[in-house]
């Protein structure tokens, strides 16, 4: 396949989603160029957990509508270990990638009677996940506060999210790819094909095809086409620590209702580099409208910091005598219903949307499939399309 103009495909959006797009299509031989108002993964992308649950993490985070979601992780999770070893040869970037065991934790009752048969359920799916009690839990993580009644024991894996996200740029660059640090701040459309993209600078970028990965802000660029996509908005906190003694396992926790604010959901996570990832809490500390980006704030909040070690020591005592040594804020926008949005945009010819709300990194390697596979056309469109139906902007714009 020849490769098409750098213009040709643009990619609105430099986090993770939109490398791992342009990284496949340059696989492809077809040529992109991304356009990124700060620099790389300077937002969520950079500063995520770096989790990779798969199939797992959706079967013990996210019930509902968000099981259509399973295959997608399965794919991804089956891909990174090739990924990764792609990426260290190909760019000398160390990704930090390592499978590592996981533990969830149940606190209540009522979550140590529903554990088992979500372990059930994952099993009958093919995912490797069996209950435990208490007892044995600690036996394996002996770090664990007696408040566990039981976990979920499975496997999960990990990356560093900002290193991840650099390496995905530079392997793209190497491949053809461009990178453009610029404000996109609407579209020249003829008809219903977007055929430029206006800057804050007043200059435009031409195009041929056009995909909006910018996370939160996906909701403002559609607005540029004269639809509407809801975006739920809210800041998401972690810390990262060093401690005299850590656990082996990655645990979990959820120490309250999930529409409680702020939001808790409790990981302890023990990095490549030593390091622990302790976190995190989701909070909206004002009213945050999602036609009105500029009000959202990224700033890490004292409060935040606070509930996230008051809980992580609550449930790993050994924490109390961590050293903090970073803390992360990032604004994550959650689509309608907490799903992925991807594919094309109803009623434009040239334009797709590929966003996500929590779990980009680990859904990443499949977004850039899926999308290259929309874009490169004929069969494998055809194909992608029949894949996400049921996460298509046509049923969550208006």
């Amino acid at each position: 396949m020849s490769a098409k103009k750098v213009e040709d495909v643009v990619i609105l959006g430099g986090g993770v989603l939109g490398f791992s797009i342009a990284y496949h299509l340059a696989k492809e031989g077809i040529r992109s160029q991304v356009i990124e108002m700060d620099s790389i993964g300077a937002r969520a992308s950079g500063k995520s957990d770096g989790m990779i649950g798969g199939a797992v993490g959706m079967f013990l985070y996210a019930g509902g509508a968000m099981r259509s979601m399973l295959p997608f992780g399965r794919e991804s999770y089956r891909w990174f270990q090739q990924l990764y070893l792609e990426l260290k040869e190909k760019t000398g970037l160390e990704i930090q990638y390592a499978v590592c065991s996981f533990l969830h934790c149940a606190l209540s009752e009522e979550e140590e009677k529903a554990f088992p048969l979500i372990a059930s359920e994952a099993r009958s799916e093919g995912l490797d996940v069996k209950w435990i009690s208490g007892d044995e839990a600690r036996s394996l993580e002996h770090v664990l506060t007696s408040e566990v009644r039981g976990a979920l024991l499975g496997e999960c894996a990990q990356v560093e999210p900002y290193r991840y996200t650099l390496a995905l740029a530079q392997e793209a660059e190497n491949l053809g790819a461009s990178i453009k640090y610029a404000q996109a701040v609407g579209f020249r459309c003829n008809r219903n094909r977007v055929t430029a993209i206006k800057l804050s600078t007043g200059r435009d970028v031409a195009a041929g095809t056009i995909v909006i990965a910018m996370g939160p802000w996906s909701g403002q660029a559609a607005s540029w086409l004269g639809i509407r996509l809801p975006v739920n908005a809210v800041r998401a906190q972690t810390l990262k620590l060093v401690a005299p003694e850590r656990p082996k396992y990655q645990l979990t926790f959820i120490p309250q209702a999930v529409d409680e604010w702020p939001r808790v959901f409790m990981i302890v996570s023990p990095r490549v580099d030593g390091t622990l990832l302790v976190g995190y809490t989701e909070d909206i500390t004002e009213t945050w409208d999602d036609s009105r980006p500029e009000t959202w704030s990224d700033s890490p909040s004292a409060e935040m910091r606070d509930i996230i070690v008051e809980h992580a020591v609550r449930f790993v005592p050994v924490l109390e005598n961590a050293m903090l040594v970073e803390q992360r804020a990032a604004v994550l926008g959650y689509p309608p219903a907490g799903r992925m949005v991807m594919g094309p945009v109803p009623e434009w010819k040239n334009v797709y949307i590929a966003m996500v709300g929590d779990g980009g990194t680990g859904l990443s390697p499949v977004v850039g499939r899926i999308m290259t596979d929309l874009i490169v056309g004929g069969d494998r469109a055809r194909k992608a399309i029949e894949e996400v139906k049921s996460i298509s902007p046509a049923k969550f714009v208006s």
